[in-house]
């Protein structure tokens, strides 16, 4: 199995309006992919979390799943509890995400009042 594709973004300053995080590429990967959101000490707790897709290279970017999305396992998506919609500072969650036929993902957070500061650490496989 090759290795990983890692992707990272780091100390993203989130605010009360949904904030993007990092845009994946996904040409090359498979269309599961995994990555880490964690939140640094003193930060507000994230009130929302949202992937949105783009399903060609011309598209629009599409809402795929957020907010209570995360909350149940289904065929799109598992994530850790608490999950990234609502994780407090200085904790980390889990997501894996079933990307579909998508040729790129953007991950986006926001929190209820406040400032948080979030990183993220993630990884596809090549196909």
């Amino acid at each position: 199995m090759p290795a990983p594709i890692p992707f990272q973004a780091l100390n993203i300053s989130v605010s009360t309006t949904l904030t993007k995080l990092i845009e994946i590429p996904l040409a090359g990967l498979d269309r599961d992919i995994s990555f880490e959101i964690a939140s640094a000490a003193g930060s507000a707790t994230t009130n929302n979390f949202v992937i949105m897709r783009k399903l060609h290279d011309n598209g629009d970017w599409l809402p795929y799943l957020g907010g209570s999305d995360f909350a149940t396992a289904t065929t799109k998506s598992t994530a850790s509890t608490p999950g990234p919609q609502s994780l407090p500072a200085g904790q980390s969650a889990w997501v894996d995400i079933d990307c579909g036929a998508a040729v790129a993902v953007q991950l986006w957070a926001a929190v209820a009042s406040g400032t948080a500061m979030i990183s993220v650490y993630g990884g596809g496989r090549t196909e």
